[in-house]
Formats: structure tokens, sequence, C-alpha cells
């Protein structure tokens, strides 16, 4: 049975198929919890950041620097 898609977000499982990890350690752990799978390894989808990603980040962070 297919978990939910809140399941999968906060279990950090491939949006695809949610079962896979997304992440290599556990979220716990301080000095690797960043280091992501290149692709799912039950599904195979390959992970990359959404087109896009970088102009939203530079639209917050003006918003924060003119706070």
């Amino acid at each position: 049975m297919a978990i939910s898609k809140t399941q999968a977000i906060l279990q950090q499982k491939c949006p695809r198929c949610r079962e896979g990890e997304m992440f290599k350690y556990p979220s716990y752990n301080l000095l690797n919890y960043q280091k992501m799978h290149t692709n799912c390894p039950v599904c195979g989808l390959r992970y990359e950041i959404e087109p896009g990603f970088f102009w939203g980040g530079m639209y917050f962070s003006y918003a924060l620097n003119v706070a």
C-alpha cells in the first residue's frame, strides 16, 4: 500500500515511488544529513534541482537583505 504524499515528504521518500530514501543519512546525523542519492534506489528517478530554484532563493535573499 502506497503512503500519502504528506507521509512521503515527512519520511523523506522518493516523490515518484514513495519507497526509496532520498537522503543517504538520517536527518539527525548533523554532519552528513544533506547528502542525497543521485537516483532513487528503488525506481531510479534522477533527483535534480527544479528549474527556477535559484530564482526563488534570490527573491528570498533579497527580501531578507531589505528587511
